[in-house]
């Protein structure tokens, strides 16, 4: 068994097709006939462009138009005249091969759009990195894979997967893509995600261990990857395979339900997203709300920042799906284990503590204001709703207000529109914030509670740590006090708070937050469902007398086997509704 980083959840189990993309490697010699290479040229460049233009309708059916940009942009690389004038500059006056034509004048563009300072065309050169690649390989008779039409379930393996490969994809043979490289951000994991395939990337030599046509059982959820399993293994997983299937079919009949307890207490489940292309899934699975837009994600994969009309088109379109139900949007949570090389965040002794997140962006506040601005002026289109993290202290909150009103000021100047009512928020995830929340509350508008990093603080723990893995503890007594504090604080202030850390999405954890006065959950769209099955059989009031009695217990070995026994009773409840 090989393990790899969990990017999409879901069980596939199929044979083993590597895709291996070898390096193309070119000739140098002249040529005495010009003529046959602009025609070698001409028909790779027809074939490629014909090939792009497919790949964009596919991509508008799959994954929307946000990705399907991708091959407008590498269509119209080819039709550039200048682009065209000189690859056949260099076979005609050079006398090179077509090939090494491509190659030097992509070479030569690259550079150039890489030295701009404006960021949207800089991010050019990838694409023609991309669209010489393409060309390079009509013209060497390179055949890539077709996954259009497979023979049979497949599990794709490779180094990456492409934009291109993932929209070309056979659906209905194609259960899931294990890659050596990538992370949660990647294009193919945030594509798994919304194509609902499991995926599991970072697998570290995966194409050394496995050959086509081995049987492959992966599990999306825990990133175990079983190369030709035992029959023993492969029964199992089936068997969690079926189980998972039938759940998801059962689950859909609570989509349009209210979320209510019992006694009449209503409950909002927002979602949490990290693209554009998550909207789907927290449509699909009747979210109230966004409850969480990771905006760090649309600053990763790529060399430069995104520019302030890329991230405006973004948050709108989100916006306007969301058809003005509110959208929460975090501002740039970058450093500790998210890192952006191209921001140059140093190497610090303790990244969690250093310079990451909000400090971040008051350190470089031009990136900040692009990001603001961008937000302000989407703000007509929807619900939105803007949220900074990590925040430590009153002196931040003051600092970032001052910067808004001078993005205001601009934009006015500008004549460009935004709204003025725009609520604020920000994240309690730092023990001083939780601890004050009552000072800050005539500050901002509404609280979220991420867990994620308030139990890492408040435990002294680095969560990456596996060597110390037990300490990062949700049940801690002190952690369970302090949210419990900030939920009691909101309601005192009718200060509106919601959790978005993992917690929210924990069944065990659900009544507990619950009696806390929690009335705002933010999770993964695909826990909304199953959240809301529960909620539906539990007391608003007993939840409040739990809540209570956890509160009373002094250590977490205890507030864990209390929280058991009351699941299961709460699991007894559901089966019979």
């Amino acid at each position: 068994m090989i393990k790899g980083k969990v990017a999409s959840i879901g069980i596939g189990i199929g044979k083993a097709l590597i895709l291996d993309d070898k390096e193309i490697t070119l000739e140098f010699d002249k040529v005495e006939n010009p003529a046959l290479e602009n025609l070698k040229f001409n028909q790779a460049m027809e074939a490629s462009l014909a090939e792009i233009n497919e790949l964009y309708e596919q991509a508008l059916s799959t994954v929307g138009i946000e990705k399907a940009q991708i091959f407008e942009a590498h269509s119209l690389i080819l039709q550039d005249p200048e682009f065209l004038e000189n690859i056949y500059l260099e076979i005609n006056e050079n006398h090179h091969k077509a090939s090494y034509a491509i190659d030097i004048v992509s070479r030569r563009f690259m550079e150039m759009f890489q030295q701009i300072e404006n960021d949207y065309m800089r991010e050019r050169a990838l694409d023609i990195k991309d669209v010489s690649h393409r060309l390079l390989k009509k013209i060497l008779n390179i055949n890539s894979v077709s996954l259009k039409d497979l023979s049979e379930d497949t599990i794709l393996i490779a180094q990456d997967i492409t934009p291109s490969q993932m929209v070309n994809l056979d659906l209905k043979h194609t259960l899931g893509i294990i890659t050596e490289f990538g992370g949660k951000t990647s294009h193919t994991a945030i594509m798994a995600r919304i194509l609902e395939l499991p995926a599991v990337v970072g697998a570290r030599g995966i194409t050394k261990f496995i050959k086509t046509g081995d049987l492959i059982a992966m599990n999306g959820d825990s990133g175990e990857i079983f190369i030709n399993p035992d029959k023993e293994t492969l029964h199992r997983l089936m068997e969690e395979k079926r189980k998972i299937d039938f759940q998801k079919k059962e689950l859909q009949s609570y989509r349009d339900l209210p979320t209510t307890t019992l006694d009449k207490r209503c409950v909002q489940l927002e979602a949490n997203i990290t693209s554009p292309l998550d909207v789907d899934s927290v449509l699909k699975n009747g979210a109230t709300g966004i409850g969480l837009f990771r905006t760090e994600f649309i600053y990763m994969d790529r060399e430069f920042p995104p520019t302030e009309d890329e991230q405006f088109s973004i948050y709108k379109s989100v916006l306007e799906r969301m058809q003005n139900k509110p959208v929460v949007i975090r501002t740039l949570d970058v450093g500790a284990d998210k890192k952006i090389p191209y921001l140059k965040i140093p190497n610090e002794e303790n990244p969690s503590l250093g310079l990451r997140a909000i400090r971040y962006c008051l350190k470089n506040k031009s990136i900040f204001k692009t990001q603001m601005r961008a937000l302000l002026r989407s703000s007509p289109f929807g619900n939105l709703k803007i949220m900074f993290p990590m925040i430590s202290k009153l002196e931040e909150v003051l600092i970032l207000k001052e910067i808004i009103s001078e993005c205001h000021l601009e934009l006015r100047q500008e004549g460009l529109s935004f709204r003025e009512d725009i609520k604020l928020g920000i994240m309690i995830e730092v023990p001083s914030a939780a601890i004050m929340a009552d000072l800050l509350t005539s500050h901002v508008d509404f609280f979220s509670i991420g867990t994620n990093d308030l139990i890492q603080y408040v435990c002294a723990v680095d969560r990456l740590n596996e060597e110390i893995n037990e300490i990062y503890d949700p049940l801690n007594p002190a952690v369970l006090r302090l949210i419990s504090h900030v939920i009691k604080v909101g309601e005192e202030t009718n200060t509106e708070v919601s959790i978005c850390g993992e917690m929210a999405g924990n069944e065990k954890m659900t009544q507990i937050l619950l009696g806390f006065g929690l009335s705002k959950f933010s999770m993964n769209p695909s826990n909304i469902l199953r959240i809301k099955k529960l909620i539906r059989v539990l007391h608003f009031e007993r939840a409040r007398v739990v809540s209570k009695e956890v509160l009373n217990l002094p250590s977490s070995s205890e507030i864990k086997n209390y929280l058991n026994s009351a699941h299961d009773k709460i699991n007894q409840l559901s089966k019979k509704s």
